[in-house]
């Protein structure tokens, strides 16, 4: 496995908000200062880093909808969050907090 491949695989998590598994990308400490500063929506911060799910059907994502299974893509992802605040504010603070872990580690190790 490259450098490359190791610091993206570093980056992956996944957050579970009811039936619904969400794989992210944790935010960078760059993007972590980047959110604080500016004024950033959560769903968006959402469509940025959400990369799949499993455990999402169709009626999670309209009224009168099928339990069947429904494929991740981002353009569905960036359709629906808009309308589902309890995922976006799961994803964002999973997001976040752990970018604002990684930041203080950094700072404690470059302490010692």
């Amino acid at each position: 496995m490259s450098l490359e491949d190791r610091i993206k695989k570093a980056r992956e998590s996944t957050v579970t908000v009811g039936n619904a598994t969400f794989n992210c990308r944790l935010a960078s400490v760059q993007e972590y200062v980047e959110y604080s500063i500016k004024s950033v929506i959560d769903p968006d911060v959402c469509r940025k880093h959400v990369t799949g799910w499993s455990g999402v059907t169709e009626a999670d994502l309209i009224e009168d909808g099928k339990k069947d299974p429904v494929e991740f893509s981002a353009e569905l992802f960036d359709l629906v969050i808009s309308d589902k605040p309890g995922w976006w504010q799961a994803i964002y603070k999973h997001v976040i907090e752990k970018a604002k872990q990684r930041l203080e580690d950094k700072a404690a190790n470059e302490k010692k």
